[in-house]
């Protein structure tokens, strides 16, 4: 495997998109694809553990299920009372798969730390970098992006993608806590271009409403409707300044 250069610049700050440049964390498609792999992957443990505990089940008749389920009940056995004389009694050499799937989550962070992949980001050519130097975010800050998949995967992952498709950066909730964002290997090393909101908004003409700014990932920059002008405005970095929007 070709392993993947390390490229810091002066300062260790983010660059400022001007528009121009091709955006690297425009791999959204490559993304979903990767969580799909990493996901199949840790999931084949918890496969694992479900059949071997629905093949260890079956029922037996006792004298009294409670106490028997009280006398059997272990870490590695399970017992159910379901009735008054019956129990339904595993055992659970599925325990250790269990372990396993949760191992491999932390291996899984823990490449992306450290190397900025996991096995999906690596078969998609994609990587988890710091915003800031372009170089691999470490274990910690890869701890928290994924920590906060319990929200981001809210409503099906429909938070996550939401948030990725329309935030500059393509960052979802984890990447903005953990001051990452996820870019396409040739950008890897390179501190990110990332689009920034104008710091302020210079006055334009005719009556307005409080600007409503937009994020157009087309035009890789940010627009608006000026209703005094009746027409779209996109800002431009270059010379700090909001011009009619064109074609």
């Amino acid at each position: 495997m070709e392993a993947d250069q390390h490229v810091t610049t002066p300062g260790g700050t983010p660059a400022v998109d001007d528009g121009t440049a091709p955006d690297p964390t425009a791999v959204m498609g490559r993304r979903v694809i990767a969580k799909i792999i990493d996901e199949t992957l840790r999931g084949i443990p918890s496969v694992i553990a479900v059949v071997l505990l629905l093949r260890s089940a079956r029922t037996v008749a006792v004298v009294d299920a409670t106490d028997y389920c009280d006398r059997v009940r272990t870490v590695g056995h399970l017992c159910v009372p379901i009735g008054l004389d019956r129990a339904w009694d595993l055992h659970m050499p599925s325990l250790w798969w269990g372990v396993a799937g949760w191992g491999m989550w932390l291996v899984f962070t823990w490449t992306e730390g450290r190397f900025g992949w996991t096995p999906g980001k690596l078969a998609t050519q994609i990587r988890v970098v710091s915003d800031s130097t372009g170089t691999p975010c470490g274990f910690g800050r890869s701890l928290i992006r994924n920590l906060l998949w319990i929200v981001d995967s809210l409503v099906f992952g429909a938070v996550a993608l939401v948030l990725a498709f329309t935030r500059p950066g393509h960052r979802r909730l984890g990447d903005t806590a953990a001051s990452t964002v996820v870019v396409a290997r040739s950008a890897f090393g390179t501190p990110p271009r990332i689009p920034q909101v104008p710091r302020s908004i210079p006055p334009m003409g005719g009556p307005l409403l409080p600007p409503q700014t937009v994020w157009d990932p087309t035009r890789n920059t940010w627009v608006l409707w000026d209703p005094g002008i009746r027409a779209w405005m996109a800002w431009n970095p270059a010379e700090n300044r909001w011009e009619p929007l064109g074609g």
